[in-house]
C-alpha cells in the first residue's frame, strides 16, 4: 500500500480541476475530495455522453490514467459494457521528445555513445507514445533495428498517479459497488503491477524471445522480430526491424484477406491450447504483413501465460460453445472461476443457453461485432463468478482476431470455421498417451492424500481430546437476529431514561421555591431535564423511523458541506 505524499496534492488539484472541467464536479461534492473543489462550478456541455466525457478526462489525465483506461476497456467485468466500448478509443499517441534529450537517455542506459552502438540512428521517431517512442537505427555489423526508448522523467509521475489512485481507492473502498470479489485497491494492485512489467523493457524482450521460440517450428509462417540483449536495457530495447504493411492496409477482395485470416485463427490457437503462452495485444498496428506473405506479430509488452489446469478449462469451454453444450459451458466457467457468494447456476444456464442460441449460426461479422467473445464474463460477473485476469485477456486476444477476421471475411460461419480446430483440441487431449499421463499424475497426487490421511486423523483426534477442536456456525440470520434484540435493549434504555426524566423535571418544576441570585434554581433544573426527556423521544422516534437510511460516517459529511453552502451563500 502506497502513502500519499504532500507533493502529491498539486496532481491531486490536477485532477479535481480535469473531472470538473469534464462535468463531474457535483459527484465530486459528496465525496471527501470536495475539500479540493474550486469556489464555483463551471457549466459543462452535458450534450455529450457522459462515457465521452470520461474518455475526454481520461485523455487530459496523462499516460497513468491513459494506460488505465485502456486496462479498464478490455474488463467488461469491472466497468459497463458501453464505458469499455467507449474506451477503446483512448489513443496513446503524444508529441515526441527532442533527440538530444532521448538520445540521452540512450547513452546513458549503454554507457556508450550513440557513434560507437550503431552505424547511423534516425532522429525522426517511428512512433512515439507517452511511455516511450520508437527509432530506426542499423547495428555496427548493418543489421536493420528498432530501437525502443523509454520517455525521461515518466517514473516519477507514474509513481506519484499510483499513490493517488491507492488514495483514491481507500476513500471509495465500502461506497463503490464493484462486481465479484474484485475491490478498488485490488483493481489499482493489479493495475500497477501490469504497468510495473511495461515499464520493464528486459521484461518485454524475455516475453519476445520466449513467443518467438514457442512458434518458430509450429508455425514458420510467422515472423517474430530477434532481440539484441547487448544494446537493451530496462529502458532501451532494441529489436530486429520488421518492414511490412499494417493489416488495417488489407481490404476484403485481397486474395491474401482468407489466407491471413485462418493463418491468424490457427495461430492464436496453437499459443492458447498449445503453448499456454499467447499475445495479449493482437491489435491491427501490432501485425504485419509482409511480401513475402508472412505475418510478423509486434509489442509483447502484454502477454499471458495459461497453466495446464487453466488450458484443460479452456478446452472444455472452447469445445462447449462450438458444439454448442450449454450445461458443458456452464459447470466449465464456474470451475473456472472463483466465486463471490452463492452463484444460481440454473439462471447461469439459462444465460448461456441464450447466448449460444443468440450467436449460432451466426456471420463471423455478428459474432465480433456484437459479442466481442467478453459477453461471457460479463454474464459470469452478473453472477457472482470472478474469472482469473488471463481468461479476459484470452478473451479479448480473441476478440481482436476474430475482429481483424471480420472485416476481411464476413460471411463465414464462425461454428463451422472453428469445428475443425475443436475438433483437433478433442483428439489431442483423448490421446491414449496423454489420458494415460493424466491418470497416472491423478493417481500420484491421490496417493500423496492418503499418505497423509494417518497423521492428519492424529492430529484432528488429539484436538479434540485437548479440547483445541473449535466448531464455528455462522447463520446470517442469528447474526440478525443479534443485531434486532441488541438495537431493541438500546431503544429500551432510552425510552425508559426519556420517561425517568421527563418525571423528574414535571416533579422539579412543582417543588420548592429554592433561589440562587433571583432564580428559581429546581424549576429551571427541572426544565432542562424535561427538555432533555423530550429530547430523548424524539432521537428514539428518529432512531425507529430512519435507522436504515442514516449512516454514522455520512453525518459528520453532511454536516460540513451544510456549514460550507451556509459559508458560501453568506459570503455572497
Amino acid at each position: 500500500m502506497k502513502n500519499l505524499s504532500v507533493k502529491d496534492l498539486s496532481r491531486i488539484r490536477k485532477i479535481v480541476s480535469v473531472l470538473v472541467r469534464h462535468g463531474f464536479g457535483q459527484r465530486l461534492s459528496s465525496s471527501p475530495l470536495n475539500r479540493f473543489l474550486p469556489d464555483r462550478l463551471d457549466s459543462v456541455n452535458h450534450s455529450l455522453h457522459w462515457t465521452e466525457r470520461v474518455r475526454q478526462a481520461i485523455n487530459d489525465l496523462g499516460p497513468t490514467f491513459v494506460k488505465l483506461g485502456q486496462v479498464l476497456s478490455v474488463r467488461p467485468d469491472l466497468v459497463p459494457p458501453v464505458l469499455a466500448k467507449e474506451l477503446e478509443k483512448l489513443q496513446d499517441r503524444v508529441d515526441p521528445v527532442s533527440f538530444e534529450t532521448i538520445a540521452k537517455v540512450l547513452e546513458e542506459e549503454l554507457q556508450s555513445t550513440i557513434p560507437e552502438v550503431f552505424r547511423d540512428f534516425h532522429e525522426e521517431p517511428l512512433a512515439s507514445a507517452s511511455i516511450a517512442q520508437v527509432h530506426r537505427a542499423s547495428l555496427r555489423d548493418g543489421t536493420a533495428v528498432a530501437v525502443k526508448i523509454q520517455r525521461p522523467g515518466i517514473e516519477p509521475i507514474i509513481r506519484s498517479d499510483i499513490r493517488i489512485l491507492y488514495t483514491l481507492a481507500r476513500l471509495v473502498e465500502g461506497s463503490l459497488d464493484l462486481p465479484g470479489a474484485y475491490s478498488a485497491v485490488d483493481i489499482v494492485a493489479e493495475f500497477e503491477t501490469a504497468l510495473h512489467q511495461e515499464m520493464d523493457f528486459l521484461t518485454e524482450a524475455r516475453n519476445c524471445d520466449r513467443f518467438r521460440t514457442s512458434l518458430e517450428n509450429s508455425h514458420p509462417g510467422i515472423v517474430v522480430p530477434r532481440t539484441f540483449p547487448k544494446q537493451s536495457s530496462r529502458r532501451v530495447l532494441t529489436l530486429e526491424l520488421i518492414d511490412g504493411e499494417p493489416v488495417s492496409t488489407l481490404v476484403a477482395d485481397d486474395p491474401r484477406a482468407r489466407t491471413f485470416s485462418r493463418t491468424l485463427m490457427e495461430c492464436t490457437f496453437t499459443q492458447v491450447f498449445e503453448n499456454g503462452f499467447f499475445h495479449g495485444d493482437p491489435h491491427p498496428g501490432n501485425i504485419f504483413l509482409l511480401e513475402d506473405g508472412r505475418t510478423a506479430y509486434l509489442d509483447f509488452g502484454l502477454m499471458g501465460t495459461l497453466s495446464g489446469e487453466m488450458q484443460q478449462m479452456l478446452a472444455a469451454i472452447f469445445t462447449a460453445l462450438v458444439f454448442r453444450d450449454a450445461e458443458g459451458l456452464t459447470l466449465a466457467v464456474y470451475q473456472a472461476g472463483g466465486t463471490a457468494g452463492r452463484v444460481d447456476l440454473k439462471a447461469f444456464r439459462k444465460e448461456v443457453a441464450f447466448l449460444m442460441e443468440k450467436y449460432h449460426g451466426a456471420a463471423l461479422k455478428d459474432f465480433a461485432d456484437r459479442s466481442n467473445l467478453l459477453e461471457i464474463i460479463q454474464v459470469a460477473a452478473n453472477h457472482n463468478i470472478v474469472l482469473p485476469r488471463e481468461y479476459v485477456f484470452l478473451a479479448r486476444t480473441a476478440a481482436l482476431t476474430y475482429g481483424q477476421a471480420q472485416r476481411l471475411v464476413p460471411d463465414i460461419d464462425i461454428v463451422e470455421e472453428l469445428k475443425p480446430l475443436a475438433q483437433r483440441l478433442l483428439t489431442s487431449r483423448l490421446d491414449p498417451g496423454k489420458v494415460l499421463g493424466d491418470t497416472a499424475r491423478m493417481l500420484l497426487h491421490a496417493r500423496m492424500s492418503l499418505s497423509q490421511l494417518p497423521l492428519q486423523a492424529n492430529q484432528f483426534l488429539s484436538d479434540l481430546e485437548a479440547g483445541r477442536l473449535q466448531i464455528t456456525v455462522h447463520d446470517p440470520e442469528t447474526e440478525k437476529l443479534r443485531l434486532e434484540v441488541r438495537t431493541g435493549a438500546y431503544r429500551l434504555s432510552v425510552a425508559l431514561c426519556a420517561v425517568g426524566m421527563a418525571l423528574s423535571g414535571s416533579l422539579m418544576i412543582a417543588s420548592m421555591d429554592v433561589r440562587i441570585l433571583g432564580f428559581p434554581l429546581i424549576p429551571l433544573l427541572g426544565c432542562l431535564t424535561l427538555l432533555s426527556g423530550v429530547l430523548g423521544w424524539v432521537s428514539l422516534v428518529a432512531h425507529i423511523h430512519l435507522a436504515d437510511h442514516l449512516s454514522p460516517r455520512l453525518i459528520p459529511r453532511t454536516l460540513f458541506s451544510l456549514f460550507k453552502y451556509m459559508f458560501r451563500r453568506s459570503g455572497k
